[in-house]
């Protein structure tokens, strides 16, 4: 067997099924380099070892054994890494036949980060408040579900660092400081249009969609470790999605109304309405897609994200100091 070129490196935690499926899919990679497959597995309770005794290819388990994050198992994997290059993809998700050789084919040119796109499953049904992570084009937030970088730039910028983790749960944005300490060390993004891989729906109610953007407040670090992120992610250089304007105006019209109504002031009631109408407005149009018979259930379960997501990012700006609205 040829040393391989490539290292695809997959953290994984309690996804031992997911996993068959991804060692599948690498299997059945075309006109790829020679490559090996590291997975780190971060301190799972199933048996993510029975998986990779039986995997298609060759696979090197990299046990830790307490959870640390997907950063230090990443890390991990890339200890005992040979590759000159490092393709790094996620235990739940399907690289298409042609992903590898797509990925790595610009690192044969020189330095870089290389991003390719991340889609749901042609055909997939996606509910309203499913949770789906797609990439048409380049992103600020270099997902590391699909992406691939020089193994030498990445030990130049010692591997990845810890994200933060919001009321004490999944590590984020380790990837996007990741990302963009390769950019700051020279490593140029550039974009793979035919590395697919594909990233499954993940099921869930309104209730799931307002804990993860419970988590929100967090971009307040990220952006604070990653200023890049202000000009290539947030809107505006402060907004977290095109939806926020709306938001914090209705947030701020809120503060107004109850000041009227405490002082008895007309015209703080009268702007308070004011700048909740927009915000209505833009509900309405939101929430309009699944028809008027489900469209009031659609839109409480936006209001009720929404204003999780508002009182997360001021509780975010206030611990860093950092404006993201």
């Amino acid at each position: 067997m040829p040393d391989p070129v490539v290292t695809v490196v997959v953290p994984v935690r309690d996804a031992a099924a997911d996993l068959a499926g991804l060692l599948g899919a690498l299997g059945r990679q075309v006109g790829a380099p020679a490559f090996e497959v590291v997975v780190a597995d971060d301190g799972s309770r199933d048996d993510v070892a029975a998986v990779v005794r039986v995997a298609p290819i060759p696979v090197t388990l990299v046990r830790l054994p307490v959870a640390e994050g997907p950063a230090a198992a990443r890390n991990a994997a890339l200890a005992v890494a040979t590759g000159e290059f490092v393709a790094f993809t996620d235990a739940d998700c399907a690289p298409v036949a042609g992903w590898l050789a797509a990925l790595v084919a610009p690192l044969r040119g020189g330095r870089a980060v290389v991003q390719g796109p991340i889609r749901v499953p042609p055909g997939a049904d996606v509910g309203p408040f499913d949770r789906t992570v797609q990439r048409p084009i380049p992103s600020g937030l270099h997902e590391t579900a699909n992406l691939a970088a020089r193994r030498s730039d990445v030990v130049a910028v010692g591997g990845f660092s810890a994200g933060p983790r919001p009321q004490g749960g999944k590590e984020m944005g380790e990837d996007v400081a990741f990302g963009w300490d390769l950019v700051r060390a020279g490593a140029p993004l550039i974009w793979a249009p035919d590395a697919v891989v594909e990233h499954p729906v993940t099921p869930r109610g309104w209730r799931g969609a307002a804990r993860e953007r419970a988590r929100a407040g967090a971009f307040c670090r990220i952006v604070a470790r990653c200023p890049e992120v202000r000009s290539t992610v947030l809107k505006r250089g402060v907004f977290l999605g095109a939806h926020r304007p709306g938001c914090d105006l209705a947030a701020a019209g809120l503060v107004l109304l109850a000041l009227g109504r405490i002082t008895g002031s007309r015209r703080a009631s009268r702007l308070g309405a004011a700048a909740l109408a927009p915000y209505a407005v833009g509900l309405e149009r939101r929430s309009r897609g699944l028809g008027r018979r489900a469209q009031p259930a659609f839109a409480a379960g936006l209001l009720a994200g929404d204003a999780v997501e508002t009182a997360s990012l001021a509780a975010g700006c206030l611990r860093t100091g950092t404006i993201v609205l």
